[in-house]
This record gives structure tokens, C-alpha cells and sequence, in this order.
């Protein structure tokens, strides 16, 4: 089908790989190497617990449980596939907020191969790390690179840790 705005693609264990299809607000499955399509998932707009709102972000774990950024929605999806791997059955963790495990329009998601969860928390400027039910460390701050006429490196620019709306991990 027709793509709008797609922002991400993660590989499953199969060889096949999954493709965020945001304008459209759906997930889509394609085979690898001729890429014909497998399957199309619709996620649903809404704020419910399946629904997505501006998905940016998707990861898959060892587990080939799909992990999407609900990015309007200020939260993860944690997803599995059932149904003969024709349907998707998603639980989200997070909610608005600035304290570790909320989010400020997560964008960037990544999992290590300790199976956590690295996502990048744009608008809090920062990176949380978080387990799949949502227990997270956060770590960073807001960062800036502003030349003034006393400084030349920029005024929030100094010292790791310092991030301005980060995108991905």
C-alpha cells in the first residue's frame, strides 16, 4: 500500500522486517529479500491501551516482541504477535511526565542484548532506560549550544550528559 511518513524499520528473528508506517498509523511486515508485503497491522488512534497516537519509534526484541514509540501519547508499547502472527496484542508503560518511566514525546526506542529498553525522551532532553514493564532510569538534561559574546563554546554546552530534543539511540 501507499506509505506516509515512515520513520522506522526493525529486523525480526524470521528475516523478515517491520516498517512504522506512521501517517497511516499502522505497522507493516515485509519479506526479505523481495520485499512483498506479509502483513499489515492497523493500530488504532486513541490514547486506549492497543490505540497509538504519532507512533515515531520501533525496536524488536530477542523475544521478536515489537517495541513502538507512542509518541503523542507520552508512552511505549510493548507488543507481541498472535493470531498466527497476523494481529498484534500491545500493553504500554509510561504516561506524561518528567520523573523516570514518564515521557515528554518519546521518539527513538532501541533494545541492547540485555533486553532493556533504550528510548530517547525528546522534549524531557534526556535518555531513559527502562525494563518492559516500564521500570526505568533516566539519565541526561537539557543542553544548548549558544555562542555569546563571553563565551565560545555555548552556554549549556559543557559537561556529558547534556542533550537538546533527542531523536534516536
Amino acid at each position: 500500500g501507499f506509505w506516509a511518513f515512515p520513520n522506522d524499520v526493525a529486523f525480526h528473528s524470521t528475516g523478515d522486517f517491520f516498517a512504522l508506517d506512521t501517517g497511516n498509523n499502522r505497522l507493516q511486515r515485509l519479506r526479505h529479500p523481495d520485499l512483498s508485503f506479509r502483513a499489515v497491522f492497523d493500530l488504532p488512534t486513541g490514547s486506549g491501551p492497543g490505540d497509538v497516537d504519532g507512533p515515531r519509534g520501533l525496536a524488536i526484541d530477542d523475544q521478536d516482541r515489537i517495541i513502538i514509540s507512542d509518541t503523542l501519547n507520552d508512552r511505549i508499547l510493548v507488543c507481541e504477535l498472535i493470531n498466527f502472527e497476523q494481529d498484534l496484542d500491545c500493553t504500554p508503560f509510561g504516561s506524561s511526565g518528567s520523573a523516570p518511566g514518564k515521557f515528554n514525546r518519546p521518539i527513538g526506542v532501541d533494545v541492547d542484548a540485555l533486553g532493556r529498553i533504550w528510548i530517547a525522551d525528546s522534549m524531557n532532553h534526556r535518555i531513559q532506560v527502562c525494563d518492559d514493564a516500564g521500570n526505568c532510569t533516566a539519565f541526561g538534561e537539557f543542553g544548548d549550544f549558544e555562542v555569546t559574546s563571553d563565551t565560545a563554546e555555548g552556554d549549556n554546552s559543557e559537561g556529558p550528559g547534556r542533550f537538546n530534543t533527542p531523536h534516536d539511540v
